[in-house]
């Protein structure tokens, strides 16, 4: 199941959503939608959004310096996700909730 897949790859951490795309053999467009269903359904919380400092990543979270090759200028980021409780269930082989 896609979704278990990609609940799978962020609760292990240190994937960029291109990663996550390119493994699970998925366009930018598809991971994406992806992404949007798994916040409806209560898997993912989305991060707000923030603009890159140009030195340190992005200057209001705690990511690495893969912001700053996410975005340049004051372009804003892409959005950042979270797992949720019931996000991390399903990543650890929990059944899916309908």
């Amino acid at each position: 199941m896609i979704l278990r897949d990609i609940a799978e790859l962020m609760a292990a951490g240190g994937t960029t959503p291109a990663e996550i795309a390119a493994r699970l053999r998925l366009t930018p467009d598809q991971l994406a939608d992806r992404l949007a269903l798994m916040e409806r359904q209560g898997y993912l919380e989305r991060e707000p959004e923030c603009s890159p400092d140009g030195e340190t990543g992005c200057g209001c979270c705690h990511c690495s310096s893969r912001c700053r090759e996410a975005g340049s200028g004051s372009s804003p980021l892409p959005a950042r996700y979270v797992l949720t409780g019931k996000g991390r269930k399903l990543a650890a082989g929990a059944a899916p909730v309908p």
